[in-house]
């Protein structure tokens, strides 16, 4: 099975790190399986702070996965509707245990290129 690396804002990486957040909300879906979601911390960080375990994940209307979410979503009602505005699916991936991984660089992960995804991208479990 495959990994994941998302990019992510730095208030929800520092939310999902707390445990604040345990849903991370998707307009892409990854059509693949994976295990892992390794998080790349957007600018100013600029950095991979570690990674955490998928316990599974939403799909479904809007309005479904809100009420399935909210009371761990980590953002308000309105930045989760703004967010899924036009669409008819929204996603969440279930945040598990997170483990901070320093010193694992994009190129690491990504075997040899040094630029984060847009979205998301899979990478290989050899790190």
């Amino acid at each position: 099975m495959t990994d994941i690396l998302l990019s992510i804002h730095p208030r929800h990486a520092n939310n999902i790190i707390a445990g604040s957040k345990k849903y991370e909300f998707r307009r892409t879906i990854p059509t693949r399986e994976f295990e892992n979601v390794w998080l790349y911390v957007t600018a100013p960080v600029g950095a991979i702070a570690g990674y955490f375990e998928s316990e599974g994940q939403v799909l479904g209307k809007p309005h479904a996965v809100w009420e399935s979410c909210k009371d761990a979503a980590g953002i308000t009602e309105k930045e989760f509707y703004d967010y899924f505005n036009g669409l008819e699916i929204a996603h969440a991936i279930k945040v598990g245990n997170f483990f901070a991984r320093p010193f694992v660089t994009i190129k690491d992960l990504m075997g040899g290129t040094d630029r984060p995804p847009q979205s998301f991208c899979y990478i290989g479990r050899d790190v």
